[in-house]
């Protein structure tokens, strides 16, 4: 990982010395990044420096602040791998430890804010498919099969159950055309 960090802190530095000049210069320049919006205005200048200088010293204050906390909390004195400093002050920053240590909580609210939602709601988009879109396919397979259920008990194989079927079945064309042509109905 160390390596891997100095050799993009290096590409960096050496890219932020070759944008005025040089083959990134050239892209950028050509490119919307290289483009300067119109300014309506001065910059604003706190304690009379520049904006963007400030933003560099004001990082680079803290970065060393927080390091030597840290160095004076952790390192400074230690005896023991087991032993720091931190330890004493932990009672005096009431619940500030244990919301570190839990990541401020943020996996917590991630779960019952996103997480759970989507749960819920991808059980009922598949209790949706299964019973409406699935059940509506099986049935349009199921519809075949039955009428061949109820066909198939008509293929036997007897002549006789054919000659049966067939006087039946002349039987209730001739019941039909009486009533309908008879004048019954």
């Amino acid at each position: 990982m160390l390596a891997t960090l100095g050799l993009c802190a290096f590409a960096a530095i050496l890219t932020v010395y070759q944008i005025p000049k040089g083959w990134l210069g050239m892209m950028v320049g050509s490119s919307s990044a290289g483009v300067a919006p119109p300014h309506s205005g001065e910059h604003f200048q706190p304690f009379g420096i520049n904006a963007h200088l400030f933003a560099v010293i004001a990082s680079i204050t803290f970065a060393l602040v927080g390091i030597t906390v840290a160095w004076w909390l952790h390192l400074a004195g230690r005896t023991s791998a087991a032993t720091s400093r931190a330890d004493k002050l932990l009672p005096m920053l009431g619940p500030i430890p244990k919301w570190a240590q839990h990541k401020w909580y943020v996996d917590e609210l991630y779960d019952w804010t996103i997480v759970k939602p989507l749960r819920v709601l991808s059980h009922i988009f598949h209790l949706f498919d299964k019973l409406l879109v699935d059940g509506l396919v099986n049935l349009a397979g199921l519809l075949p099969r039955g009428a061949g259920h109820m066909v198939r008990k008509q293929q036997t194989g007897v002549l006789h159950d054919y000659a049966v079927s067939m006087a039946a079945g002349i039987a209730l064309v001739l019941l039909v055309v009486i009533l309908f042509k008879g004048g019954v109905v």
